[in-house]
């Protein structure tokens, strides 16, 4: 009797079991069907999200697109051309030309002393030569591409004969020299000739040849200014004592270095060298005072007889700089005045015959006519790497991007012509009348063009 009663237990402890088990696995798999139909709606509302999105983010670079200027530019190697369709976005009533190749942002530009060429380098690894008769064209405008080897130039130099390009090197922050063949009036290839040393770690922020071709500059980012021979050989090493050097320009005549940096003052050395061609030494001549706090950049004008700064609290100065410094005479500074401070360190550029003052800051170009002293204009959403007047002075380059803009320098014949009505008047009877005739002629034909060009 008792084992029937254990049996019937057994036998119900083991249908409870068997229940509970299958009714655990039904309400399991409900569950699961139901999270994956949850989830197959949730992919479906992803993916229709996606393509809403696509079909936005389609639709606002299709507006972008249709909004772009078409233009025509070309593309070259070793002297060969081919045409190929861009399209640009920038606009601004002055913009001339554009100049496209690099594929990667360009740092720095440069005009051979002859100043019949422009040359660029960029993070690309690509060096790009212009002929600048081909500046403002827009059709089958030619150039040479050679490349670097291994590594970028943060700073390019042409050497006085317009023979060989300079560059500093970003990750082994050393110069490079390469030689240019040319072949029917064209670059036709490019040469590695030559790698300095290396003699620092700090950053390369000042680098130039001299147009006697005497001796090369470069200059740190903290206090050390090298002086080279064309050989790779350092002639001098000076310590600026400036604690950090924020930027160091050759003078185009070849004597004089200007560095600015921590310091309120800028030092302007002198580089000597005897008559025979001998290095000397290099030395401290004179001082830019007058600013309050640092100094960013420096600039000179074609015949470095004016020098321009641009400091940290907010000014810029113009100074006369054709003195007899060794008489104890002290620039001048003939015109000073603010310019628009972004948080950001500005770069300028200073005309050939120093009428007009470019400051690069942040995401505008801030043009100063030097007659005035006034801000004349400004060129907006553009941010440069590098800005350089052409020789003659009638264009600005701006660097910004992959991309080198022209723009027409009409502040520049603003302010000739201000200098030439001064000129007559101030001189008065003492002109001849043919030099009067052509200043009146000048002017009325600059008046025409700044007519022309009124934003």
């Amino acid at each position: 009797m008792e084992n029937i009663v254990y049996l019937a237990i057994f036998t119900l402890i083991a249908a409870i079991s068997i229940f509970a088990v299958i009714f655990y696995r039904k309400k399991t798999s409900k569950d699961d069907t139901q999270q994956r139909n949850c989830s197959k709606g949730s992919q479906k509302e992803n993916k229709s999200g996606q393509k809403e999105n696509v079909v936005s983010d389609f639709s606002l670079n299709h507006n972008q697109k249709s909004s772009h200027h078409k233009s025509k530019g070309n593309k070259q190697s070793s002297g060969g051309s081919t045409k190929r369709n861009e399209k640009n976005s920038f606009s601004h009533p002055w913009l001339a030309s554009t100049l496209k190749g690099h594929t990667d942002d360009i740092r720095d530009i440069d005009f051979s002393s002859n100043g019949k060429y422009l040359a660029s380098c960029g993070e690309d690894r690509t060096i790009l030569v212009w002929p600048t008769s081909q500046l403002q064209e827009s059709k089958d405008r030619k150039y040479f591409r050679f490349n670097s080897e291994y590594d970028f130039g943060t700073k390019i130099s042409w050497s006085p004969d317009s023979k060989a390009l300079a560059i500093n090197k970003s990750l082994e922050n050393v110069v490079e020299v390469y030689k240019l063949e040319r072949k029917d009036s064209w670059f036709s290839s490019a040469s590695k000739a030559l790698t300095f040393p290396h003699v620092t770690h700090a950053d390369i922020l000042g680098f130039g040849i001299a147009c006697t071709g005497r001796y090369i500059m470069t200059c740190s980012n903290k206090t050390d200014l090298f002086i080279w021979n064309l050989k790779g050989n350092i002639l001098e090493k000076i310590d600026t004592c400036l604690m950090n050097n924020y930027s160091a320009k050759l003078s185009p005549c070849g004597r004089f270095i200007a560095v600015c940096g921590f310091s309120p003052d800028c030092k302007v050395y002198e580089v000597k060298f005897s008559r025979t061609g001998e290095y000397q030494k290099t030395v401290k001549v004179f001082d830019l005072c007058g600013h309050n706090s640092g100094i960013y950049d420096v600039a000179f004008d074609q015949d470095s007889s004016h020098v321009v700064t641009i400091s940290k609290d907010g000014t810029w100065k113009l100074y006369d700089t054709k003195i007899e410094y060794d008489k104890g005479q002290s620039p001048k500074c003939l015109k000073t005045g603010q310019y628009t401070q972004k948080g950001t360190i500005p770069i300028i550029a200073l005309s050939p015959t120093a009428e007009v003052l470019a400051v690069a800051n942040a995401d505008r170009i801030e043009l100063y006519n030097m007659f005035s002293g006034d801000l004349d204009a400004t060129i907006k959403n553009i941010t440069c790497s590098a800005i350089s007047f052409d020789p003659i002075g009638k264009l600005l380059l701006a660097a910004s991007g992959k991309h080198i803009f022209i723009f027409n320098n009409i502040t520049g014949y603003k302010a000739a012509v201000g200098f030439a009505e001064l000129k007559l008047k101030s001189s008065g009877s003492k002109l001849t009348s043919a030099t009067q005739e052509r200043l009146e002629n000048s002017i009325k034909e600059w008046n025409e063009i700044i007519l022309k060009n009124e934003l």
